[in-house]
């Protein structure tokens, strides 16, 4: 039996796509179907869970039965998910190493560690010094640096200055926005 570090997300999107076709279900796949699909499992995966205790719920581990139950309903949402991935031509692994990257741009290390507050909020917990490296990611893509001041007040709400530049692609250093709580990255200036 195969297992995460012998499959990739390629070969198990080639095989949910082959079964659907197979048996002739891609007609009934519409983006629509697939998204409602998806709801309804992750809700049937959720309905495992609910009333039970944060330790009832670290307990499933060791529960076999329920565990089970569990792994279906997972492998439902993530067959679901890879399906609707196969009818947009969303490649997974990229949506996900960019939505980490944006994620990590929304919690930087030094303001959110250990704290559940959202990322709208963050302004209220103190600065981050300008300058100070939020993350680098690299590899495949070019690392950003990303600089990050939180501030504001109470009359204004939140503030959060966001600087943005590609390191390793010639590029210069990006440019401060007019209104910083909405600066994509797609604005730092690359060459």
């Amino acid at each position: 039996m195969a297992s995460d570090a012998e499959t990739s997300i390629q070969q198990l999107k080639d095989r949910i796509a082959s079964f659907a076709r197979e048996r002739e279900w891609e007609q009934f796949h519409s983006p629509k179907n697939l998204s409602m699909a998806l709801a309804v499992e992750a809700a049937e995966l959720m309905e495992l869970f609910e009333w039970k205790t944060e330790e009832e719920t670290v307990g499933i581990r060791g529960d076999r039965k329920t565990l089970r139950r569990v792994r279906e309903e997972v492998a439902d949402v993530a067959v679901y998910l890879l399906n609707l991935c196969n009818r947009l031509n969303i490649d997974l692994a990229i949506a996900i190493i960019e939505k980490l990257a944006q994620n990590a741009r929304k919690y930087p290390v030094e303001v959110a560690k250990g704290k559940s507050t959202k990322y709208t909020d963050l302004g209220a917990l103190g600065r981050v010094p300008v300058g100070t490296t939020v993350s680098r990611y690299g590899s495949t893509y070019p690392s950003q640096q990303l600089e990050l001041k939180f501030g504001g007040s109470e009359e204004r709400g939140p503030d959060v200055t966001v600087r943005a530049s590609v390191i390793g692609a010639g590029s210069d250093p990006g440019t401060e926005a007019e209104d910083p709580r909405e600066v994509p990255l797609a604005q730092s200036s690359a060459r």
